[in-house]
C-alpha cells in the first residue's frame, strides 16, 4: 500500500507539474503490475489542463471519489480534486472498505463524508465559497456523529493501522481544497520514508 500510494503520488506530481488534472482518480483507473512493481494511471478521458481562475465542469469524477468542491458544484477547482480521489482510494486500502464513502448522489456523499470529517467544516467551506447547501441537508450534516479513524479499526485492518498513514490520510481528505496537501508535499511525508528510494 505504501509503495504503490507513493508511486501514484509521483505520477500525480508529474502531471500536475505539467498543468494537467486527471479528475477521475479511483482504484479502477490505477493499473498495477505486481510482478514488475509498476503502475499506471489510466483513463484520461476527463482530464483537463488547469488555468487559474478558469471555470470547469463539476460533473467529473466517480461519485464515491468526488471531492467536496465537486459535490458542492464549485467550478473553480484545481489539482486538489485528484488528491481527494487518491485519499478515498488510500482510505479504502487502509480500512479494507470499498468504496470508503458510500453515497448514491452528491448530497448523500456529503452526509457520508460528514460522518468522518466534522460536518461544520463542510458548512464553513460552503460559506467561504458562497455556495448554498439546502437547509435540510445542512442540519443533517451538522447533526451527524463524527467517527474517528480509531472507530474503524478491526481485526481485518489492524495491521494497516499506522499513525503516519492516518496523518497523511487526514491531510489528503481535508475539506477545504486550498488546505489539502499537494502531491509534491505528500511524497515528502514521513509515511514514505522507507519506500522513497525503492
Amino acid at each position: 500500500v505504501k509503495f504503490y500510494t507513493y508511486n501514484i503520488l509521483k505520477c500525480l506530481k508529474y502531471v500536475h507539474s505539467k498543468g494537467v488534472m486527471h479528475r477521475d482518480i479511483k482504484p479502477q483507473n490505477i493499473m498495477i503490475d505486481h510482478y514488475r512493481k509498476k503502475l499506471a494511471i489510466i483513463d484520461w478521458g476527463l482530464a483537463d489542463h488547469y488555468n487559474l481562475n478558469a471555470q470547469y465542469h463539476v460533473r467529473v469524477a466517480t461519485v464515491h471519489y468526488k471531492a467536496p468542491e465537486l459535490l458542492l458544484s464549485y467550478p473553480y477547482y484545481n489539482f486538489a480534486v485528484d488528491i481527494w480521489g487518491l485519499g478515498c482510494t488510500f482510505a479504502s486500502m487502509l480500512f479494507k472498505r470499498f468504496p470508503f464513502f458510500r453515497g448514491r448522489d452528491n448530497n448523500e456523499m456529503l452526509l457520508r463524508i460528514s460522518s468522518f470529517i466534522d460536518g461544520a467544516l463542510i458548512i464553513q467551506y460552503a460559506e467561504k465559497l458562497s455556495l448554498q447547501i439546502p437547509q435540510n441537508l445542512q442540519s443533517k450534516i451538522t447533526d451527524r456523529r463524527k467517527k474517528t479513524w480509531e472507530d474503524l479499526k478491526n481485526e481485518k485492518n489492524e495491521n494497516m493501522y499506522d499513525p503516519l498513514a492516518l496523518d497523511l490520510l487526514s491531510k489528503m481528505l481535508t475539506i477545504d481544497h486550498t488546505d489539502r496537501i499537494t502531491a509534491n508535499d505528500a511524497i515528502n511525508h514521513p509515511f514514505f520514508d522507507d519506500v522513497r528510494d525503492l
